[in-house]
């Protein structure tokens, strides 16, 4: 069974993800506003900016409020079992 070091490791792994993405969602930005690409270019950056926003939104809050559930799941069998 899964148990509260596995969820620590599972909780870090997640914000190191959601961080990468975080970052390659605000470099695409910078990217796009600094450099001024062809439009073709900008418009694929800006796509990639969008998936890569989302998916930081989807480690960051949805993996942390899924983890909070598993931690305390996993503290309510704790204290049932002997």
């Amino acid at each position: 069974m899964i148990g509260l070091p596995e969820v620590a490791k599972a909780r870090q792994r997640s914000r190191r993800i959601g961080g990468l993405f975080a970052l390659a969602a605000i470099l695409g930005v910078v990217i796009v506003v600094t450099l001024t690409p062809p439009q073709i270019f900008s418009a694929a950056l800006i796509v990639g900016c969008a998936f890569a926003a989302s998916r930081a939104w989807l480690c960051l809050y949805h993996g942390e409020r899924l983890l909070a559930e598993v931690e305390r799941d996993i503290i309510e069998r704790e204290r049932k079992s002997p």
